[in-house]
């Protein structure tokens, strides 16, 4: 591990990004899990062939972290975004990391101070596309309004990509490994 000491919490604890919708639409469960999902944790099952998913945002997830964190699921417990990898390869100190956090944090208010729902990926691919399209039409300031919320879109999820999404999954939102 890098520089943590026992009292400082990790840089995981109370991020929730993978947790929030921000960066996934849905997680993957083990069938152990999903055959469970009604009865112990009432998260609605997503079906994709013989993979069932959980929806993003988790249902588990308050806001501040996982209620269930002890009995989260697989995928939870084996997911590593990009800035914890780093820190725990020690590429990256505590106050680095923790300030890529507030960095996204800063840029996930950027874009809802004025639209919202765009918390999710699911809901920021739809804004994007309709200001991208929005954007051809308009002129003078509306179009230059347009044009900077589809810049904070974007400038988002380059972020996400960049320092939190594993490069594999650029094309795949659809859930955690």
């Amino acid at each position: 591990m890098s520089d943590e000491t026992a009292a400082e919490p990790s840089i995981c604890i109370g991020c929730g990004l993978c947790c929030d919708g921000t960066l996934f639409v849905r997680g993957k469960l083990t069938p152990d899990e999903a055959s469970k999902i009604p009865a112990a944790h009432k998260v609605t099952g997503v079906s994709e062939g013989e993979q069932v998913s959980f929806r993003q945002p988790c249902v588990h997830f308050d806001g501040s972290g996982c209620r269930i964190y002890s009995d989260r699921y697989a995928a939870c417990r084996k997911y590593r975004c990009e800035v914890l990898k780093a820190h725990e390869e020690g590429l990256l100190d505590s106050a680095t990391a923790r300030g890529r956090i507030s960095e996204a944090r800063d840029l996930i208010e950027a874009v809802t101070s004025v639209d919202p729902e765009a918390r999710s990926w699911a809901a920021r691919r739809r804004l994007w596309s309709e200001l991208a399209e929005a954007v051809k039409d308009a002129t003078g300031p509306e179009r230059a309004a347009l044009g900077r919320r589809l810049l904070n879109v974007v400038a988002l999820d380059a972020f996400l990509d960049k320092h939190f999404r594993k490069k594999s999954d650029e094309g795949d939102r659809t859930g955690k490994a």
